[in-house]
């Protein structure tokens, strides 16, 4: 199993002048982390874009030859599913994708690896945290509607309506190598260089090129975006020593 750890955005809601990874929760970076969860993984594969220079130092720190660091120049012109396409030629064997600005109980990456299907990581208890990040009139702006019919989604990453949803999308994805090809094809044929993950994903879904399962979790997890969110992470590490 292969970890791809996307990775080439600025934080500039954090008015940091690194990358969003490298913004610090207590004594560690979101990357380092990142790393430290993914101990059972052949290869780690970090794609930079923003001062990636930078990540070099922090991949040094673990002595590890089985992360690799590819940098994607163009990431002020494109999104994260380009940077993922970044290392397709480096990818062998079933693939696990995590954004860079979450963090999240190490255990749901195992979790993860032991589902065999293409599938993504659901939170079901997210609107506790986003509570203490936002009022409910930005998290009805923010948050994005998530459907479901037995074991997989039927939609995802609409604007939500009313009804908060029940899950939302933890920025974690499970792919099989069998179905890459198929994936990077489609891609290649919506001609969007600038197009989210989420976005993509729904695509992949209404197209019927992928059937895309699902798990759902209570653990812990943060998205940081500001000021506030990395607040709030510190917050709950702060109490977890």
């Amino acid at each position: 199993m292969i970890l791809v750890v996307l990775a080439s955005g600025m934080g500039k809601r954090l008015n940091k002048k690194i990358p969003k990874c490298l913004v610090k929760i207590e004594d560690k970076t979101i990357l380092e982390r990142i790393i430290e969860s993914s101990k059972n993984f052949k290869k780690i594969i970090v794609v930079g874009g923003y001062k990636s220079n930078l990540l070099k130092k922090i991949i040094k720190k673990f002595n590890k030859k089985n992360i690799i660091l590819i940098n994607n120049k163009d990431y002020k012109s494109t999104n994260m599913v380009e940077s993922f396409f970044k290392s397709f030629k480096k990818i062998d064997q079933d693939v696990l994708i995590t954004y860079s600005d979450i963090v999240y109980d190490s255990s749901l990456l195992e979790k993860m690896c032991n589902f065999k299907k293409d599938h993504l990581m659901l939170n079901s208890d997210w609107l506790k945290n986003w509570s203490l990040r936002m009022p409910l009139k930005k998290i009805l702006l923010d948050a994005e509607t998530i459907k479901t019919k037995e074991n997989h989604i039927t939609t995802i990453g609409q604007k939500i309506k009313k009804k908060l949803p029940r899950y939302q999308f933890m920025g974690l994805i499970r792919f099989n190598y069998k179905n890459l090809k198929k994936i990077k094809n489609y891609y290649i044929k919506v001609k969007n260089k600038k197009i989210d993950f989420t976005s993509f994903l729904n695509l992949l879904i209404q197209n019927k090129i992928l059937k895309i399962e699902f798990q759902k979790t209570k653990k812990y997890w943060f998205e940081i975006d500001t000021k506030k969110d990395l607040s709030v992470a510190s917050n709950f590490f702060k109490v977890e020593k």
